[in-house]
């Protein structure tokens, strides 16, 4: 029960949408029984896949930004 609150609570600080996350948990819970989704499902969840990448691409680069500013800082 906990690690689906943490999973629902990853999913919702990815930005998905509750909509989505209602669609998709049930297949991630259960992926190997469900192999053959509907074609416009497969390419919803490959869209948001894309938006969650563009978001953790942004995500590491202020990271590294952080990280490069913290390595001067300390050394001043």
């Amino acid at each position: 029960m906990v690690e689906r609150v943490e999973q629902i609570r990853g999913l919702l600080g990815a930005g998905l949408t509750t909509e989505i996350i209602r669609a998709v948990l049930p297949c991630l819970a259960e992926a190997a029984n469900s192999p053959y989704p509907a074609p416009d499902f497969v390419d919803r969840i490959r869209r948001e896949r894309g938006r969650m990448a563009e978001r953790h691409a942004r995500l590491t680069k202020n990271l590294q930004a952080m990280d490069a500013y913290l390595a001067a800082i300390v050394k001043a």
